[in-house]
């Protein structure tokens, strides 16, 4: 499945995590629909305060009822189309996915399918991902396993979707990122 580059909406957030960025995007998908062929990304911004920006890529000109929800769930965030006036976060979300090289991938053709337990070849079918790969760079045997965890959030590396997965089992991967992340050393100071 390919991934069609038209329209690119950046958002540059204040969110200094993460787990912030995909709440609102959480939020700004139960607000309105997306297309099924909408890439959403996160992007770390290293410009001054590190934070998140967010680009939302359409294969056609966004709808009002979109530019209102983004405006909604990013309150006196920076919103551009394809760069005009952009803030250092908007023009870096927008350059990396219109290089397709950095950028993790919250949403993006197929992705709704990539749920449960499913053989790579399939997953590989059924959604934009382009290769997964073994941490450490090998690829992942087609017939392997992926145990999804309902968390599937890959890359843009060089100009391909790319998941990292780590071994889960025999014939089985699971995806390096975790649902929910246990901080390190939580607690201890």
């Amino acid at each position: 499945m390919s991934v069609l580059i038209g329209s690119v909406l950046g958002i540059d957030t204040e969110f200094t995590t993460l787990a912030e960025a995909e709440h609102a995007l959480l939020g700004l998908g139960s607000a309105v629909a997306l297309p099924p062929d909408a890439m959403v990304c996160t992007h770390e911004v290293r410009d001054g305060v590190p934070h998140y920006a967010v680009s939302i890529t359409l294969s056609t000109p966004p709808n009002l009822d979109l530019v209102e929800a983004i405006r909604g769930q990013f309150p006196g965030c920076p919103v551009s189309l394809d760069g005009s006036a952009a803030s250092a976060g908007v023009q870096q979300a927008i350059d990396e996915v219109e290089r397709r090289h950095g950028g993790r991938a919250f949403a993006f053709p197929g992705s709704g399918e990539l749920q449960g337990v499913l053989p790579i070849h399939a997953a590989l079918e059924r959604s934009a991902l382009d290769r997964v790969t073994v941490l450490g760079g090998a690829s992942a045997d087609p017939d392997d396993q992926l145990l999804t965890r309902d968390f599937v959030r890959p890359r843009w590396v060089n100009g391909e979707l790319v998941l990292a997965v780590l071994p889960a089992g025999p014939n089985t991967v699971a995806p390096f990122e975790v649902p929910n992340p246990t901080a390190c050393c939580g607690g201890h100071g």
